[in-house]
């Protein structure tokens, strides 16, 4: 059985939450930007995404998705309010 999900963080929290998602094991699968309006509303837009594999249970698959996720961070970041992270 698998592990995943997706939560949005706010920007100044998403790098803490990748690292400690692939501490624990789990395989970043990919970021968006994600951006709250105070009507409610909500745009995204997809920034990155790993070769679609089956989430991991650790190893170097994990440590290259961190790796790639915390390179494409910056421009999730500048794209939106929060960054979605899937793994």
């Amino acid at each position: 059985m698998f592990h995943n999900g997706e939560v949005a963080w706010p920007n100044d929290h998403a790098e803490a939450a990748i690292n400690a998602l692939a501490a624990a094991g789990h395989e970043i699968l990919g970021l968006d930007a994600r951006t709250l309006f105070p009507d409610g509303g909500v745009t995204e837009v997809p920034i990155s995404a790993g070769a679609f594999r089956s989430p991991s249970a650790g190893g170097d698959d994990v440590e290259q998705a961190r790796l790639d996720a915390l390179a494409a961070l910056p421009f999730a970041k500048s794209e939106g309010t929060h960054v979605l992270v899937t793994w």
